[in-house]
């Protein structure tokens, strides 16, 4: 069996960054939410099967994670400055 399993891990990084986002919902950080959102959603679109999405699965997972790192990187830049 191999060591790497990336549905597995994929499933499990989809899980914190829903969590992520539930705990942002308490913070009222509208980005904060939407960003982690993103990244759950991209995560857990690139380990469902490709029949639940069609054939654009791959295309719509990256998208969405570009998404979610652009607002991640312009979130923190903002608060470092």
């Amino acid at each position: 069996m191999p060591l790497y399993r990336p549905s597995v891990f994929g499933a499990i990084a989809s899980a914190i960054f829903f969590v992520l986002a539930l705990i942002a919902i308490t913070d009222k950080e509208w980005v904060d939410v939407l960003t982690w959102a993103l990244l759950g959603i991209a995560f857990a679109i690139s380990v469902a099967p490709q029949r639940a999405f069609g054939s654009r699965t791959s295309l719509v997972a990256g998208g969405t994670l570009a998404v979610g790192t652009i607002l991640f990187v312009l979130d923190a830049a903002e608060k470092l400055t």
